[in-house]
């Protein structure tokens, strides 16, 4: 988890934790899009990913890491082993 600075109305400052989420280009390797959340859940990456494909437009694929906001840990017999995150994905 990384830190930020925050400056509040009286000019002070405190440091507020947060995330760094980060869109790489695979084949290149080049930071596509950086961007300090509050915390790394679905409602960041929703509005991180947004922020992207304005930008950016539509990728051929998108790779993620093991968290869980991407993939269900154990999933069951009665799951489809998908997250919110990969179901909105896959909807379009």
């Amino acid at each position: 988890m990384s830190r930020r600075r925050a400056t509040g109305p009286s000019g002070g400052g405190e440091w507020d934790p947060c995330t760094l989420l980060v869109f790489i280009d695979d084949a290149t390797s080049t930071l596509m899009h950086l961007e300090f959340a509050p915390s790394e859940s679905k409602w960041s990456y929703f509005g991180a990913l947004e922020r992207y494909l304005a930008r950016h437009g539509r990728p051929v694929a998108f790779y993620s890491d093991k968290h869980t906001v991407f993939r269900v840990p154990k999933p069951g017999q009665h799951s489809s082993g998908m997250t919110p995150f990969g179901r909105a994905l896959a909807e379009r």
